[in-house]
């Protein structure tokens, strides 16, 4: 199954690995730390999706590592200089 871009659900899972520690660089305060915990627990599960499926576990975890990003987010400077407001 594909995205709109044409990913498989394994590429988008490696580029959000990615992003979330690029973003973990830039905040280094432990606000991520659970976060990150969740992330890696679901995305071996996500990369193997094709054996290894468990919706309700990644919907579960996904919804709260959103809310911890928000969370961490609040306060930083945007590109534009502006203070990111959630």
């Amino acid at each position: 199954m594909t995205d709109a871009e044409g990913d498989t659900i394994d590429v988008d899972a490696a580029e959000f690995t990615e992003r979330l520690a690029l973003l973990q660089t830039q905040i280094d305060d432990g606000r991520l730390a659970e976060a990150e915990v969740k992330w890696n627990y679901i995305s071996a599960r996500m990369v193997d999706y094709q054996s290894q499926t468990v919706p309700c576990l990644i919907a579960r975890y996904s919804d709260s590592i959103v809310k911890k990003l928000m969370h961490a987010s609040q306060g930083i400077p945007t590109a534009s200089g502006d203070l990111a407001l959630n």
